[in-house]
């Protein structure tokens, strides 16, 4: 009778520790995912902004008077918000990374005469602006690649 209820301790004891440790496994592995599909997601909108403001500064240095310097400008803090936001939010998101590409973009974006009442058609500064924001994205990428 006592080699049963040994038995059958050892055989409740060892059970209790499997589930124990297959818990505690799913549960990290879950919170893992989640962070990762929730990096992923953010780095995504966040090339969908890049995108936008791409699109709003070729539409703007190609003379379109409905595009605004203000909306432009509100887009760069909005994208300087999101890369500060992955930076602090997600402890292995190099920090710094991605600020030269940024800036870059950024100055393509407003640099030269944007502030300027005459606005003259700058095909130079398109090119610029597609070229420093698709480098941008792909600096993003490559962290998204790399942390996950």
């Amino acid at each position: 009778m006592e080699e049963f209820k040994l038995a059958l301790f050892l055989t409740l004891t060892g059970s209790a520790i499997g589930t124990s440790t297959a818990l505690f496994v799913a549960f990290w592995r879950t919170r893992y995912t989640v962070k990762s599909q929730d990096l992923s997601k953010r780095i995504e909108l966040l090339c969908d902004s890049i995108s936008k403001l791409e699109e709003l500064s070729c539409q703007f240095w190609n003379g379109d008077e409905k595009v605004s310097q203000h909306y432009i400008l509100g887009y760069k803090e909005k994208i300087s918000l999101s890369v500060e936001y992955l930076e602090n939010e997600y402890t292995r998101f190099p920090k710094g990374a991605v600020n030269v590409a940024l800036k870059e973009f950024f100055v393509a974006c407003t640099g030269g005469d944007f502030e300027s009442q005459v606005r003259k058609v700058n095909p130079q500064a398109q090119r610029s602006v597609l070229i420093t924001g698709e480098t941008l994205q792909v600096e993003l990428l490559k962290i998204r690649n790399s942390l996950y």
